[in-house]
């Protein structure tokens, strides 16, 4: 090869790799254009933000009320310390009142400072994911949130859906590529802090918050999500004092940040029901509050159709029972007026149908323990091969004496032969039903009495058994139709009327599904105190 084609083969090599050093710096270029479209688009879309960096968790397009939600933060305002701060136009609230049931359609309205949004949302539609995880993220890494304070049920569970959190700053490829590192000094469980100075920490509820700052800030961010737990919702006092914890820890944490509460509302009495009902009397300036239900417009529409469509919903509503659904899924509670157990929802057989030795029998007792109630027996039986209940007797005894209740049990007894006899299993009552086995002694009666664990409120037990009867799986003998015992069912709760036949009938199902301990055999021993007031209190029938 001459000389001269040798220097222009070299030519023809430079100028291939200028040309490939030019195309990826053009590559390089374009990226970075496309980076920096990303960081303006996402700033003002906060769907698209979710959607694009979080495909793991976010699988389709935001619902309708999820997006509305979003455009409220999209619209940041400044004031003049360069502080940001959100509004809720009239337009804005309207929207929301649209997608909601029309129970709750006047709950939203206009803010001219957004101070809280209170968000009750169905099952599974991303309350926790979106507005306690994503949202925040967002609001992080664009600056708006610079100090947030993430409160659950517990300081375990408030920790670890932080930690889960922060995670995606150290292993999502996308957010680490568009944004870079963005961990600061402090980076351990339940506290961080981010290079641009943004903090986060967690807490669990009822925990010290007064003096809470960060670097001589105090939080403009508070979530307490899930913070009202199943094992809170019965019990009224417990509610109370969670009420009383967030208004006079949380709301006086810091009068400049905007709170979050997520929560299923359970009854009048939690924490969300009372925050919703301060909102709509104008006792909390400032804040918004939502009521999201799965079905709306009378229930021909779905709130999600893309991912719980009408089908999908009926289904779940046979699978969880009425009760439970309209609690979870369409924001409704016994306190909207609804009633646990549905008329239309009982099944009758005709005892021509049934036959006793092919059932299973338990008894389920309800003494009238403090003398102002009414005794009950419920006799419930459950199919050997199938399965399935039957309620083949439902006494009850207005103020009925133990000599009462002992004669009715001695003869439901002859006839059904049950294998069990359940009794709530708590002190008083265990103490009764050891005198109760004294009784029939003499009459040669060893019957199957059994202590039964059921710690739950009574509404908590009806909820239990109630979606048996609804999706048919538990029926009532024909003579029951009509009678006085099922109108006591029918009309649970109900202030001023006993409740005697609902627990019967809990603690019939109990004794046969999870009965604790053996049947008694034996009087057993007692304290000696004990009887004497009891006989005195009980031997008047």
């Amino acid at each position: 090869m001459s000389a001269e084609d040798m220097k222009a083969q070299d030519y023809s090599i430079l100028f291939k790799m200028l040309d490939m050093d030019r195309t990826k710096a053009m590559s390089v270029a374009s990226s970075q254009n496309e980076v920096r479209s990303r960081h303006e688009k996402f700033r003002t879309d906060i769907g698209g933000f979710m959607k694009y960096y979080f495909p793991h968790y976010i699988r389709l397009e935001p619902p309708s009320w999820q997006r509305l939600l979003f455009s409220i933060f999209e619209n940041t305002q400044f004031d003049k310390r360069g502080r940001p701060y959100w509004i809720v136009t009239e337009k804005q609230a309207r929207q929301l009142s649209a997608v909601h049931r029309k129970e709750f359609s006047h709950i939203p309205h206009q803010v001219d400072i957004l101070r809280g949004l209170a968000l009750c949302a169905p099952r599974e539609q991303g309350k926790s994911t979106v507005f306690a995880r994503l949202l925040i993220l967002w609001g992080l890494i664009y600056g708006y949130f610079r100090f947030v304070v993430l409160i659950r049920s517990n300081d375990a569970l408030a920790g670890q859906f932080l930690d889960d959190t922060m995670v995606e700053f150290e292993d999502n490829q996308r957010l680490l590529a568009d944004y870079g590192n963005q961990r600061g000094s402090v980076w351990k469980s339940g506290q961080y802090l981010l290079k641009n100075g943004a903090a986060l920490v967690s807490i669990g509820r009822g925990a010290g918050v007064r003096g809470l700052v960060s670097r001589e800030k105090r939080p403009d961010v508070i979530i307490l999500d899930d913070i009202t737990t199943d094992q809170d919702k019965n019990n009224v006092a417990t509610l109370h004092k969670i009420y009383d914890w967030i208004s006079s820890a949380v709301f006086g944490l810091s009068k400049n940040a905007v709170i979050f509460t997520l929560n299923t509302i359970y009854n009048g009495e939690d924490p969300q029901s009372t925050i919703l009902k301060k909102i709509v009397a104008q006792e909390l300036p400032g804040w918004v509050g939502v009521r999201f239900s799965a079905e709306i417009e009378d229930g021909k529409k779905a709130l999600w159709p893309e991912y719980w469509p009408l089908a999908a919903l009926r289904k779940k509503r046979m699978e969880v029972g009425s009760k439970t659904y309209n609690i979870e899924y369409l924001s409704i509670t016994t306190d909207d007026g609804t009633k646990i157990f549905k008329a239309e929802q009982m099944l009758y057989v005709p005892g021509t149908e049934i036959s006793i030795p092919d059932y299973e029998i338990a008894f389920g007792v309800d003494p009238n323990a403090e003398g102002s109630d009414d005794a009950a027996i419920g006799v419930l039986g459950r199919h050997r091969q199938t399965g399935g209940f039957v309620t083949f007797e439902l006494w009850y005894k207005d103020y009925g004496t133990i000599n009462q209740l002992v004669d009715e049990m001695v003869r439901l007894w002859r006839v059904y032969a049950p294998r069990i006899i359940g009794f709530e299993n708590v002190g008083f009552q265990n103490v009764y039903m050891k005198l109760l086995q004294e009784i029939l002694m003499p009459q040669h009666l060893n019957l199957p009495l059994i202590g039964v664990e059921a710690r739950m409120s009574k509404e908590a037990g009806a909820t239990m058994i109630q979606p048996f009867m609804e999706n048919g799986s538990w029926r009532h003998h024909m003579k029951l139709k009509d009678s006085l015992s099922m109108q006591r069912v029918l009309q649970f709760p109900t202030k001023g009327v006993n409740d005697g036949t609902v627990d019967a009938l809990k603690l019939a199902y109990l004794a046969l599904t999870r009965g604790t301990g053996q049947p008694t055999g034996q009087a057993g021993r007692r304290r000696p105190s004990a009887l004497p007031g009891l006989i005195g209190r009980y031997m008047n029938g």
